[in-house]
């Protein structure tokens, strides 16, 4: 992509994606190893720390678009499974969407860094970084209550 490729899509792409957004129902996935927790920042949001996710494609199941958007998104193709913690419904600036979130439990790789990504960090569960997007709090806390919940 050109430059002026890259300023119309980083720039008209601010203001049309939320329109894009509304109403879509999207995946995420906490994706862990060990203490440690992946996730990005896109060119096209809030700016905040997001689970790796996106859009279901017509006709794909929630679990194959999680996988499709990690490999899209970090370069990864996940061979664990998959499993469902919750929804969220985000109510953002100018889009409302519906999102189910997974958690996935890896071997630690290097991220590939995909275009429409900032940075694709891996971070200490215990050190996250500030500007943190609602759904991977609520992912947080979901998997902390189910792997906590039978300690004493």
């Amino acid at each position: 992509m050109g430059n002026i490729g890259k300023f119309f899509y980083y720039t008209l792409g601010w203001f049309l994606f939320p329109v894009f957004l509304n109403g879509q129902t999207r995946v995420r996935t906490l994706i862990l190893s060990g203490d440690e927790v992946l996730i990005g920042k896109t060119f096209i949001s809030s700016q905040k720390w997001n689970l790796i996710g996106g859009g279901v494609k017509k006709n794909e199941s929630l679990e194959d678009a999680a996988k499709r958007e990690i490999l899209e998104e970090t370069g990864h193709h996940l061979k664990v499974g998959l499993k469902h913690i919750g929804k969220h419904i985000h109510h953002g600036y100018r889009a409302k969407y519906l999102a189910h979130i997974f958690v996935a439990e890896v071997e630690k790789y290097q991220p590939k860094k995909p275009r429409e990504m900032l940075s694709v960090p891996w971070f200490k569960l215990d050190s996250l970084p500030g500007n943190l997007h609602p759904s991977l709090e609520l992912a947080l806390k979901l998997h902390l209550s189910t792997t906590n919940c039978y300690n004493t």
